[in-house]
């Protein structure tokens, strides 16, 4: 019966595909040749309308392969890949029918890029479907959409099965297969695996869950488009919507990016999830741009405030500290804006602009932690020679790297900030403070409280104030702030009560 039933949908869709919409034009297509050789592509920037073609003609000694961004995966545009080398005096032929500003680069020396504006023409009909291998995927898609409805009809019926067959799965490892990730966010959705990412990280207090997190956020983009974005979860440093907005943007582009990221983080009612969401941005940005970090900078000063520029700085320095370390949003490609041996790079290299600084700052202790293996003490020394009005940003960003790497365990969080320099004490300690509120986000318990409790007294009234503080940043919900305030010591209670009643 589902033979019968796939074989005959098959052939349906496959009759309308064979009669699909042929594009038509108003205006006169347009064709460009690009040479491509080991001098990179010539031109390197081309502007189109849609429905134009590029011939890419090979004048060089070897091969080349041109393709979208992003490098290795061609995923923003993915129609638009030669899927193998142009051999020396050939070329290949390329029909833009997407309109946006497309990124390329030689898939085999992928040193070698270029941008392609393609204009919007309202005189262009895109065809409903042309590539002749969805033709292949269609029954496929069928298949997968009735096995998912049957497990989905099956667990609603029987949700102790459900609820097993959720706790067992292990979400670190499924994160590394897109589609046994996306089959287990058709059945469960994304708020629910986000509970049981942190369930099995212990709370985060034995993994660390924010890049599980950044993949399940960016593969429920592409499942629910902007429907992602009021799913999830913040907690695991809000991983979640960080890859959600990578998603976004790989399918949008940013030509249009302070409309789109107006559009997403409007979504959000709190002003830490609409930072999240913005910092987000960055990431993204990041990735789209090949890791170009003054490329991605630029993009972000596009954005309309310089809250949401400031906050995409920051997503931006940070996707380019994790992709060094091997953990970005596109894991097969490289940064070349992080030294081996420069602690410092790349904020003594880029913008001098003090927005700019003390984002890249406030990010870097991660890099210089990598560079000295996690020896604390070199890397306080190696804060205490960054810019001067540097400094202090130095010493809360190792508090954040502090909370960090010791999964917010209080103890040990003040076990290392002991070893700052006294001057950054409290830097140190605001920096790891901050870390563990974002980590929960409106989630937040006791959890912050219980640092504040094993401080020295004469530096608790500022560490509740901060608690305090961010409370209603974090926090849509009146109710739910007071429990926070309950964990407080007697004596700093009315701090968080007063605060919240102002």
């Amino acid at each position: 019966m589902i033979r019968a039933f796939c074989t005959s949908a098959s052939m349906v869709m496959a009759s309308m595909l064979f009669l699909a919409v042929i594009p038509a034009f108003a205006h006169e297509i347009k064709t460009v040749i690009v040479e491509i050789s080991e001098d990179g592509f010539v031109p390197s920037t081309i502007d189109l309308l849609q429905g134009d073609r590029i011939v890419f003609r090979n004048t060089g000694k070897r091969n080349h392969w041109p393709a979208s961004d992003i490098h290795p995966t061609h995923g923003i545009y993915p129609e638009f890949d030669s899927l193998g080398g142009i051999a020396p005096g050939e070329s290949w032929t390329f029909q833009f029918e997407k309109a946006g500003d497309w990124g390329l680069h030689d898939h085999i020396d992928a040193e070698f890029t270029g941008t392609v504006h393609v204009e919007e023409s309202p005189e262009f009909n895109q065809p409903l479907v042309k590539e002749k291998s969805r033709m292949v995927t269609v029954p496929v898609a069928i298949v997968r959409g009735m096995k998912v409805q049957l497990a989905k009809f099956f667990y609603a019926v029987i949700p102790i099965v459900a609820d097993r067959r959720l706790a067992s799965l292990d979400l670190f490892s499924i994160t590394d297969d897109t589609d046994e990730l996306s089959y287990w966010l058709h059945i469960f959705g994304s708020t629910k695996l986000m509970e049981h990412l942190l369930e099995s990280a212990g709370n985060g207090a034995e993994l660390d869950c924010h890049q599980p997190a950044h993949i399940i956020g960016r593969v429920s983009y592409e499942l629910l488009g902007m429907e992602a974005f009021t799913g999830g979860s913040p907690a695991c440093h809000s991983g979640y919507y960080h890859g959600a907005m990578e998603g976004l943007l790989k399918v949008r582009g940013v030509s249009k990016l302070p409309e789109t990221v107006s559009e997403a983080c409007s979504l959000f009612d709190t002003d830490f999830s609409k930072f999240s969401c913005l910092h987000g941005v960055g990431h993204g940005v990041l990735a789209y741009r090949n890791y170009d970090v003054p490329a991605a900078l630029k993009l972000c000063k596009e954005l309309s405030t310089g809250y949401d520029q400031t906050s995409c700085y920051g997503g931006v320095f940070m996707e380019n500290i994790v992709q060094g370390q091997g953990l970005g949003a596109e894991s097969d490609h490289k940064t070349e804006w992080v030294n081996q041996t420069d602690p410092h790079f790349p904020c003594n290299k880029i913008d001098p602009d003090l927005a700019v600084q003390i984002q890249c700052y406030q990010m870097q202790t991660s890099w210089m932690l990598t560079l000295a293996k996690y020896d604390i003490e070199t890397v306080i020394r190696q804060c205490q020679e960054a810019r001067k009005d540097m400094v202090p940003v130095c010493f809360r960003s190792l508090g954040r790297d502090i909370a960090g790497f010791t999964l917010r365990n209080p103890r040990k969080i003040i076990e290392n900030c002991d070893k700052v320099p006294a001057l950054h004490y409290v830097g140190c300690m605001t920096g790891a403070l901050n870390v563990i509120v974002d980590f929960w986000g409106s989630g937040l318990e006791g959890q912050a409280s219980e640092l504040c409790a094993l401080l020295p007294s004469e530096h608790k009234r500022d560490c509740y104030a901060l608690i305090s503080s961010r409370l209603l940043d974090i926090q849509s919900i009146p109710g739910k702030r007071k429990p926070v305030c309950d964990t407080f010591e007697q004596k700093y209670h009315s701090l968080c009560t007063e605060t919240l009643a102002s």
